[in-house]
């Protein structure tokens, strides 16, 4: 089984490259966000796949080298920001498996690999998360609001823009996606196949993976798993302290 990593965001809302962005000093040992994601994963994972920018790539390789030393790992360069869906376009020849996506400035929860594997590989599946369980106190976030059938078979995800925590602070029926997908080794055809088409009709939206999803919904049934963990992620330079401070009490 394969861990896609995508770390080539800009992150213009946090003000730099928030992948590399550094939380704790271990032993001298600088940690990211993204090294407590790659701990939760150790016992789910033959092999990772790293999609990042070529700016930040020395960086990357000296905060993960003891990681990458220790695990099956490669690094794919993303030349250019494109959408969500556009690493696994550019990691498709390293997906040789099925296949699990991840932010690398998310942090899923200590549960969600495991739920995750507990009901995985009947068909494509998504961790689905309460809409309250996900937002940041500083600022306005976009997500995916899924909707879902009786078994809990992804019907759609619609992107909401511009949700303010005031107001959505306390919802916990709405069910959103973060990013955490586990897809088959087919499903590579259905991101082809888009890619080509949105190459096709290029227009200033980005190639996004919740487009992508909604297209192979017409195809096979995906499984949302839902579950009660709390994500946390650096999307402004607030966030930072509440997320050092989350790692602490729950990892």
């Amino acid at each position: 089984m394969i861990l896609l990593v995508l770390a080539a965001g800009k992150g213009s809302r946090y003000g730099g490259p928030k992948q590399i962005d550094s939380l704790f000093d271990v032993n001298g040992v600088e940690k990211t966000l993204l090294h407590f994601s790659l701990e939760n994963s150790i016992p789910f994972f033959e092999k990772y796949v790293f999609v990042i920018t070529k700016e930040i790539k020395s960086s990357f390789e000296i905060l993960f080298y003891d990681f990458m030393k220790s695990h099956d790992s490669e690094i794919v360069i993303q030349d250019f920001p494109l959408g969500t869906a556009y690493p696994i376009i550019c990691a498709r020849d390293k997906l040789d498996n099925d296949f699990v996506v991840i932010n690398a400035d998310d942090y899923y929860g200590k549960e969600s690999f495991k739920n995750l594997f507990d009901n995985k590989f009947f068909t494509t599946c998504m961790i689905g998360y309460k809409l309250s369980n996900t937002l940041s106190q500083y600022g306005k976030a976009n997500r995916g609001f899924c909707k879902l059938d009786s078994n809990n078979n992804l019907l759609q995800i619609e992107e909401n823009t511009g949700i303010i925590y005031e107001e959505y602070k306390n919802d916990d029926k709405t069910i959103v996606s973060m990013n955490l997908f586990g897809f088959q080794k087919e499903d590579l055809k259905h991101f082809c196949f888009q890619y080509k088409l949105y190459v096709s009709k290029y227009t200033n939206e980005e190639f996004m993976l919740p487009k992508v999803v909604d297209f192979i919904i017409k195809y096979k049934k995906i499984k949302v798993i839902l579950t009660d963990d709390i994500w946390v992620g650096l999307t402004y330079k607030e966030d930072k302290q509440r997320v050092i401070d989350f790692i602490k009490k729950n990892h």
